[in-house]
């Protein structure tokens, strides 16, 4: 399914964390998804995706760095299913069968792809109709880097272009430090080889 073209309502609420380097942001994230068309056969099983937007934007995303925050950006999600009740003594599943992430390059919104798998036996929903319309609502924690000091009021959100406040940690500054631990870790390693083979 393709992507929706417009964000969905989030409620989002952020804040401060203390690693693992460099995240210094937790962000609890909640939205319904209404309107789901999911379609449905006799006897059949069906899966589909769904592809959606969320209100979630990294605070200062640089598009340059596109990489090295989806490598710092750990998202846990999971997603449940909501629709009209019915009466049948018929037989059917329908559950979600699989829920990620994906940040998008282009301006660090977080979007998300649900899968999801039905089977009915004779039409047990709704006998006569060819699909079936329903409401995905998704709950996530995502731990992210945004270089900013201060934290916006819960349920607010911001943007890469307000204007930074003071001077606060760069990605580039946070990239640079992790690249000088990586060099420094490896170097120490090296060493430690070394004294081993000698002895």
């Amino acid at each position: 399914m393709a992507l929706m073209p417009t964000p969905v309502e989030t409620r989002i609420i952020r804040s401060a964390a203390t690693g693992p380097e460099p995240c210094n942001t937790l962000a609890f994230l909640r939205c319904l998804v209404p309107g789901l068309d999911v379609p449905v056969g006799n006897d059949e099983h069906v899966r589909s995706t769904l592809h959606f937007m969320t209100e979630f934007r990294i605070d200062g995303y640089q598009q340059s760095q596109f990489e090295w925050y989806k490598a710092n950006t750990l998202v846990s999600a999971t997603a449940s299913l909501k629709f009209i009740s019915t009466t049948t003594d018929l037989s059917f599943r329908m559950a979600v069968d699989v829920v990620e992430p994906d940040l998008r390059q282009h301006d660090g919104t977080l979007a998300f792809k649900v899968g999801l798998g039905a089977w009915m036996q004779d039409d047990a929903w709704f006998g006569g109709y060819e699909e079936l319309v329903m409401t995905v609502s998704l709950t996530a924690y995502v731990l992210c880097f945004e270089p900013r000091a201060e934290r916006p009021k819960p349920g607010t959100q911001r943007t890469p272009w307000a204007a930074l406040v003071g001077d606060t940690i760069t990605v580039s500054d946070v990239v640079k430090r992790r690249a000088a631990y990586k060099l420094a870790k490896a170097a120490a390693q090296a060493a430690t080889h070394r004294d081993q083979t000698r002895c």
